[in-house]
């Protein structure tokens, strides 16, 4: 079946590149025409905003890394049910594209939905996070950012502090302001459960902060030899190029050093691994846990595409899952041989739901497809329980998970 799936899916994805001829336009046709529900998923996912953007994005060089794992399983499965079968496309964003469409309800849920004719239905539903966190000052002083009217909202260690047009918080260095190093003033930026932000800090770094995440910092780094900052959750960073002052970061069980680059680090308490994941530029990190084992480092430089993972035991570096990785930065959920309960503790964070599992739920790894985080949970729930190996029941901002 998966063939045919395939062959479908290309079709659609040229009709949504207009490169349709005449026969194909026909077949699609025909398929279409052989039940209401293949019309309901054609009209579905050739107008799906998230679908349309992922194409987009796909047009970016950086985007190849984490999907060529992804496109290589779809054309070996292919080729696994019809030996010397020919390239479905030499060009490799066309390819893609197919692939997205096979991928949008994960492992061929789409195909799933249109058999069954019937999608699984939630008596309740929870709305996706927003943006918001709070702002607390070195004086002591809270601000709910969600809260907030734009423009400026205070100034410590000469630096304004300010909530942008865009709903960003801005800290920015007022000219001519002297201060010394032991004046220091530290602020923090939280988020709870359902929430997300973005601060650009004094030197002009960038820094994204996931559900359930905070950042402790200098509200200046001016007369400070380094830029250091510590992380308890998620975050992802464009750091500000400034060799004479490197750009720290303190999370879990790892210390990040960089002069500029991109980078996201994620170390929560309930995931026992505090993982950095670079994306271009490098990095050196460290361990604050000492291996046994001579042969095992304690710091590591790592390279665009790698991952750091540290824990109690000892520091290890990999190819890094970039979807899965930066999924939640670019706005989505990623399921790609992700694992199942650390994507249920994704869902919890953003969601702000309480998951229950009981005896029977199952420790399964997800199959390939994502989803917007923008969606309803009903919408992501309903992509993991089409897969046939788990079911959900939604009470509230409770959720309990069974085989």
């Amino acid at each position: 079946m998966l063939e045919k799936e395939f062959h479908i899916a290309e079709l659609i994805a040229k009709h949504m590149q207009g490169e349709l001829n005449a026969a194909e336009q026909q077949e699609l046709n025909t398929w279409l025409q052989d039940s209401p529900v293949n019309l309901l998923g054609f009209e579905h996912f050739s107008n799906a905003e998230e679908v349309q953007e992922r194409l987009r994005k796909l047009r970016s060089a950086d985007e190849n890394a984490g999907w060529n794992k992804t496109l290589s399983k779809i054309e070996n499965g292919v080729n696994e049910e019809k030996q010397n079968i020919k390239p479905l496309y030499k060009n490799w964003y066309k390819f893609a594209a197919a692939a997205i469409l096979l991928l949008s309800l994960s492992a061929g849920a789409w195909f799933y939905f249109a058999d069954n004719h019937k999608m699984p239905e939630y008596a309740n539903d929870v709305a996706p996070g927003r943006n918001s966190a709070t702002l607390t000052l070195a004086d002591g002083r809270k601000i709910v950012l969600s809260n907030a009217v734009k423009g400026k909202l205070a100034e410590q260690s000469g630096v304004n502090i300010s909530k942008d047009a865009e709903g960003k918080l801005v800290y920015h260095v007022v000219p001519k302001v002297t201060r010394n190093a032991d004046q220091t003033s530290f602020n923090t930026l939280s988020t709870a459960n359902g929430e997300q932000y973005q601060v650009i800090l004094p030197d002009s770094t960038k820094v994204w902060l996931n559900a359930a995440t905070a950042i402790k910092f200098p509200a200046s780094f001016a007369g400070l030899k380094t830029r250091t900052i510590e992380l308890v959750g998620e975050a992802y960073f464009e750091v500000k190029k400034d060799k004479q002052h490197p750009f720290i970061v303190k999370a879990g069980t790892q210390q990040v050093k960089v002069l500029g680059t991109h980078f996201n680090i994620n170390s929560y308490a309930e995931e026992k691994i505090t993982a950095t994941t670079l994306i271009e530029g490098s990095v050196q990190v460290s361990s604050s846990k000492k291996s046994p084992a001579a042969n095992i480092p304690n710091d590591v430089v790592l390279k665009p595409g790698e991952q750091a993972l540290s824990s109690n035991t000892a520091l290890t570096v990999s190819q890094a899952n970039m979807e899965n990785a930066l999924d939640w930065h670019r706005g989505d959920f990623a399921f790609n041989d992700d694992d199942f309960r650390a994507t249920m503790r994704k869902i919890a964070r953003w969601y702000d739901v309480d998951v229950v599992f009981e005896p029977s739920a199952p420790e399964v790894l997800l199959p390939g497809g994502w989803v917007s985080r923008s969606k309803h949970i009903s919408a992501v729930l309903t992509i993991m329980e089409l897969t046939g190996k788990v079911h959900f029941k939604v009470e509230g901002r409770r959720i309990t998970v069974t085989k």
